[in-house]
């Protein structure tokens, strides 16, 4: 029987996220960063997007992407799954999508 766990190559410790696995990063933009986690209760991939706060706190477009994110339904639009607000950084939880 073939082993079904993530294979672990980056570690980051988020005790605030503890039902996921971060495994990788996969991107890097002007917010932030993107990692690739194991939802350990789902038990599926998905893309945790971390949002660094500015001088003047998350930021405004940051913010919006979340409003907008929460309400579209559309299959070429990414789906929000839920977010976490932690010392004034945000982690928006994402669904994961392999690109080939």
């Amino acid at each position: 029987m073939e082993n079904k766990e993530p294979k672990i190559q980056f570690f980051v410790n988020w005790p605030f996220l503890t039902g996921y696995i971060v495994i990788e990063p996969i991107g890097k933009g002007s917010f932030g960063s993107v990692f690739k986690a194991m939802d350990k209760r789902a038990k599926r991939y998905v893309a945790i997007k971390k949002i660094k706060s500015n001088q003047n706190g998350i930021p405004a477009t940051a913010i919006r992407e979340l409003s907008i994110l929460k309400e579209l339904k559309h299959p070429n639009i990414i789906v929000y799954e839920g977010n976490v607000l932690k010392r004034g950084v945000l982690y928006l939880i994402l669904k994961f999508y392999k690109w080939i």
